[in-house]
């Protein structure tokens, strides 16, 4: 469908060959801390999710949640991981800096565009 991105609390971090994006909980007394990751979004049907599902282990590993993105305004999937629940260790794993796994040009080029308008700042 395109590319676009989510606002949130996240970390994208890398675990090796993949990427994962962590949901990060502020406690009460902390500010919420607002992340942009940046993909690419499909349309896939009900089979294609199953199968997704599969892939990404969900529910036992990723987790599957939907959320508004900000450039196309849509609802989506986007697997990602808690940071509590004592299996994974994020300071065994590098954050990924810009919020994008391995952009191709293609990518680079169309949120540079947008940053323009936006003031979204991709490296």
């Amino acid at each position: 469908m395109g590319f676009d991105s989510i606002t949130g609390e996240f970390t994208m971090m890398s675990f090796g060959g993949f990427p994962g994006v962590v949901r990060d909980t502020a406690g009460e007394s902390e500010e919420p801390q607002l992340t942009t990751i940046f993909g690419e979004m499909y349309m896939t049907d009900e089979e294609g999710l199953a199968a997704l599902d599969m892939l990404e282990s969900h529910p036992d590993w990723y987790e599957r949640r939907k959320y508004r993105t900000d450039v196309l305004d849509r609802n989506c999937w986007m697997y990602t991981l808690p940071r509590s629940g004592g299996y994974l260790d994020t300071s065994s794993y590098d954050r990924v800096e810009g919020n994008i796994w391995r952009p191709s040009q293609e990518e680079l080029d169309f949120w540079a565009g947008s940053s323009d308008e936006d003031s979204t700042d991709v490296a």
